[in-house]
Formats: structure tokens, sequence, C-alpha cells
């Protein structure tokens, strides 16, 4: 067997067990994390306390490649305010911001995954007091969404 064949050999060997052995590894770093809590805690203190400078470089580096964060919510911004439809929800929503950045939100904080075909644009208007107006229209014929930090008039 040459070099590269025991490397691949290894490779698949090591990928099976992992595989076989996925929930006896996580028991294994439950019980290893809780025997050992106090140890890791502060040797995590500890390298935050002595790499501080070189942790927030590394923050500031991956969110300018990776985010962009200020630039790209100002890019979503196109000057619309669009009142949507969550078909699968019966949720009625008013947005500033790009649909998918808000369908984001809807995923991370009420567990919503949205398709592509599944949702409507019913208007859309440079005024966000006309949209939050249309958005109340929709909420009073019973669409799910209305909250206490619109102001409808």
């Amino acid at each position: 067997m040459t070099k590269e064949e025991k490397k691949l050999y290894m490779k698949e060997y090591l990928k099976k067990y992992r595989e076989k052995n996925k929930e006896k590894a996580k028991e294994y770093a439950k019980n290893y994390y809780q025997s050992n809590k106090e140890k890791l805690n502060s040797v995590n203190k500890k390298y935050v306390r002595e790499n501080k400078e070189k942790i927030k470089e590394y923050q500031r580096k991956y969110q300018k490649e990776y985010y962009h964060t200020h630039e790209l919510y100002e890019n979503c911004k196109d000057g619309y305010h669009r009142v949507y439809l969550l078909e699968d929800y019966n949720y009625v929503g008013c947005t500033g911001i790009s649909l998918q950045k808000r369908f984001n939100g809807h995923k991370s904080e009420f567990g919503r995954i949205i398709k592509k075909d599944r949702y409507k644009v019913l208007f859309k208007s440079k005024d966000r007091d006309e949209a939050l107006q249309v958005e109340a229209q929709y909420h009073n014929m019973g669409y799910e969404g209305r909250h206490i930090q619109n102001t409808y008039k």
C-alpha cells in the first residue's frame, strides 16, 4: 500500500468511525465539559485577557470581509416600504429593508421558513405612513402581524 492509498484508507476509516460513534463522542464531550468546567472557563478567560487586541482585530477583519454590516444594511434600503404577505403563516408585515434580510429575521426570531413562491408583495410605497396604513387594513381583515411598535394613523 502506497502512502497515498494509506492516507485515503485512514481518512475513510476515521470518517466511518466518527459517524458510527457520534453519540458516544457527544456524551464524552458533555461529561468532560461538566467535570472540567471551572478549569476550561479560567483557561478561556486567560486566553481572552492575553489576546484581547488579537481578538478585536480578528473580529474587525471578519466583519469587514463577510458582513459589511452597516454598509450591507444601508444597501438594503432602496427608499421603498413594502407590505408583504407570508401565505403559510397568514402574516402581513411592512419593511423598509430588503425582503431577504427581513425574511432572515423571521427565520431566526420565529422559526418561520419562507419559500420563494409562498410570499407576495401586496403594496410598495416611498411613504412609510402610507405603507403602515395599508398594513393596518390587512390586520383589520384578520391577518396576523399587528404589533404595538407601529403607529397606525
